[in-house]
């Protein structure tokens, strides 16, 4: 609440609302195996004191992400190892980020073979 006094008395409310999850992105969409690649998670602003921590999904084992992940205080990203394995075919992979109520996608494509 922020209230103005002088001649005339002015209040006004003001909402904050906690950064959010807005992007998961990987640095390749399409991928051979044994890659190693980077991923990042971006929030709508500024990771709170105690920093952030989304939570990290891989829907194939053979696509490894860390667990988790933690946004430093202040800052708005930060990236994690992404590791593909061998395919003997070919397969989308969808890796999942989770920041409270908020999940982003991203797919990626791993090509057979070594």
């Amino acid at each position: 609440m922020i209230t103005v006094a002088g001649p005339c008395v002015a209040t006004a409310g003001v909402t904050v609302y906690p950064a959010s999850l807005s992007e998961l992105s990987l640095s390749e969409t399409t991928s051979r195996a044994n890659a190693g690649l980077r991923g990042a998670v971006t929030l709508t602003g500024p990771a709170p004191s105690t920093g952030a921590v989304v939570q990290l999904q891989s829907s194939d084992f053979l696509v490894t992400v860390p667990q988790f992940v933690t946004i430093p205080a202040g800052e708005v990203t930060a990236s994690f190892p992404l590791i593909t394995g061998v395919f003997h075919s070919r397969n989308s992979v969808a890796v999942t980020a989770t920041y409270g109520a908020f999940v982003q996608t991203a797919l990626l494509n791993v090509l057979l073979g070594i």
